[in-house]
Formats: structure tokens, sequence, C-alpha cells
């Protein structure tokens, strides 16, 4: 090689270093760049798979198995493919939150709801059953031992036995240290608030709404539960029932009869201090709520009135084994915050 030539590779090599040291940094940042993208996309996947699942949960009777196996399969792929098929997933979940929503209000797709409808979350019956089954009471501890009814200890597990079959289940029981009186009625202080300002929303649209009953301590649930047991005992019998028949299972029809309007103690949820029954004062009796005035305004559109304020329907109709009957009358606090979407 000539001098001159060896001149030239001389001053063209850290030309060509500089270009090597281009190119690998290009290399990298790409690389980096398509780290971070794979990244972001895999958040907003995880965040869709949580709203997808989500929507799941509160509507369980409305989804479909071709929806439930669709989450099955995308949570079953590389982090790569779930990435590639973000859209697809973003799509399936919008479309199984919009169906769901509007068979929860009860209108057809061509019918948009007003805003402040889409601000909450819907649920279907069971949905609801679920949600109040599921939720943590502040201020409250779960039941872990059930109290006693009778005196007869067999009799008691007869009749715990009973009620689980309808689907009852220990509850839990308030910090009554934090109730606050309203009238003959105590509440947590956070749902008697919003029991306040439910009654005067209600007002304001002419709707009269009364509070029946609200905490209950497992002592005075065993009271009623007794005294509906020996009233019902009296009028179908003629005579009182004993703690060896219940034991031996001769009582059977006549407590389930009680069961279904009535819990034993430490199965009923108003021992949590965040649980009202309504009334409607046109009615003749609470128990009539179901075709009140009231009861519409609760109900309307996924019990939006409701949901605005933190309560939602206890024992809903349509959701299954519950322990009672479906109570019209009955809701559950958990605040406002549980249902708002944004």
């Amino acid at each position: 090689m000539s001098s001159r030539a060896r001149l030239a590779v001389i001053l063209l090599l850290p030309l060509a270093a500089a270009s090597l040291l281009t190119l690998i940094r290009v290399q990298a940042r790409n690389k980096e760049n398509a780290r971070m993208a794979l990244e972001k996309n895999l958040q907003a996947a995880g965040s869709l798979q949580e709203a997808y699942a989500d929507t799941l949960r509160r509507h369980p009777e409305y989804a479909t198995e071709e929806e439930r196996r669709y989450l099955k399969d995308y949570l079953g792929l590389s982090a790569e493919e779930q990435a590639r098929r973000l859209d697809e997933l973003k799509k399936a979940a919008g479309r199984l939150e919009m169906i769901s929503a509007y068979r929860s209000w009860g209108r057809a797709q061509d019918d948009p709801p007003p805003a402040e409808l889409a601000a909450y979350k819907t649920f279907s019956p069971r949905g609801f059953k679920a949600a109040g089954d599921e939720y943590e009471f502040p201020h409250a501890v779960p039941i872990q031992t059930a109290p006693p009814i009778t005196a007869h200890a067999e009799a008691d597990r007869r009749l715990r036995s009973l009620a689980e079959k309808r689907g009852y289940r220990l509850r839990w029981a308030a910090d009554t240290e934090r109730l606050e009186g309203l009238g003959r009625h105590r509440l947590q202080p956070e749902a008697l608030r919003d029991w306040l300002r439910l009654r005067e929303a209600a007002a304001a649209e002419g709707v009269n709404l009364s509070l029946v009953s609200a905490y209950r301590s497992t002592e005075r649930q065993q009271a009623i539960f007794l005294g509906l047991f020996r009233e019902e005992a009296m009028r179908s019998l003629g005579r009182e029932v004993t703690a060896e028949e219940i034991f031996r299972g001769e009582a059977d029809a006549l407590i389930d009869t009680i069961l279904a309007g009535s819990s034993i103690p430490g199965y009923s949820k108003h021992h949590s201090g965040y649980v009202i029954d309504i009334g409607d004062p046109a009615t003749d009796d609470f128990t009539d709520f179901a075709h009140s005035q009231g009861y519409r305004w609760m109900s309307a559109d996924n019990y939006y009135n409701a949901k605005r304020f933190g309560f939602m329907p206890s024992y809903p109709e349509q959701a299954g084994l519950q322990g009672p009957d479906p109570e019209a009358w009955e809701y559950i606090w958990v605040g406002e915050d549980f249902f708002r979407r944004f």
C-alpha cells in the first residue's frame, strides 16, 4: 500500500469509528424506544384487562361464556402478543361494558343515557349481591362466632343450617361507640349523612322517603326472629314450637317461612350500622315499598338515585339465593366513590 493510501486510511478511520458509534447509539435508542413502547402498551393492556374483568364481576349473569373465554385466552398470550393486540382488547372491553350498562339501565343501545348516568358503574342483580357480600365495612368487624338464638345448642345449629341453605351468612358488627342517632335509629355517621342528603334530594323531586330501620344489635335481631317465630307457630299450629322439635327437623317449614323475611342474629346486614330500611309514607306498610313512588325513584336507571348518595340495593330481585326473599326496602351504604367511574 502506498503512503498516500495509508494516509487516506488513517484519515478515514475516525470517520468510520464515529459512524459506527452513531449506528450503535441509534440502534440502542431504537431498542430503548421499542422497550418503552412495549412497556407502555403492556401497562395499557393491564388496565384494560382489569376493566374487562371488573365488568364481568359487576355483571356475572350478563356476560357470555365467549366473553369470559376471550379474557382468559388474552391473558394466556405472550407479553409481545398482548401488546400487539391491544386495540382488539380495547374494542372488546368497550363493547362488553356498553352492552352490560345498557342492559342494566333497561335501555336500548340507540337510546343514549344522560351523561350523569354514565358517571356511575352499573351492576346486574347478582353483581349488586356480590358487591355487598364482598365489601369490607370500615369501623365494623366480621362476626366470627354465631350468637345464640335459643337456649338449645342443637336447635341453633339446625336454625343456622337452614338459614345458610337460603344464602344467609355471618355479617359485620359495628363499632357501636361511633353510631349516631336520628330519633330512635342509629347509624354509622357516613351512612346517616348520606341518608339525610338522599331524603332531601327525593323531597325536592316530590318523593317522600322515611327511615324504618337502621342499626340492630344481635340481641335485638334475636328478639325479632324469635317473636316472629312464636307468632307464626301460634297462627299455624295454635301453640309454640319446642327446641327439640326444631332440632329434630319437625319445624323446618315453619322456620323457612320466617327466614323468608327475617334473619337470625349474626346474619343480618343491619348489625354493621351501614344498612337502612326505607319506607314510603304513601304505602300501608314498608314491605310494600316495591310498589311505591319512592322505590321507582330509588331504582330507576340501575338505582342511579341510590348510587349517587352511596347506597345500593341489599337484596335485589333476580339475584339468586341471598337469605331472605328480595327486599326492595333495604339498602347498603358503601359510599358514592364505590360507584364513580370519574
